[in-house]
């Protein structure tokens, strides 16, 4: 639950930096990469 919580912030973060409004899969996967998630398959 802690960890769902804490990618979907990372993802905020990410997108706020970008200075968008839309939080994209990209952010996520990277906030997942963050976490020492790696996803494979989306490019990143």
């Amino acid at each position: 639950h802690s960890f769902l919580r804490s990618v979907i912030s990372d993802s905020i973060v990410y997108t706020d930096h970008a200075r968008r409004k839309t939080v994209t899969s990209l952010d996520v996967i990277y906030a997942l990469k963050r976490r020492g998630r790696t996803l494979y398959g989306y490019g990143a």
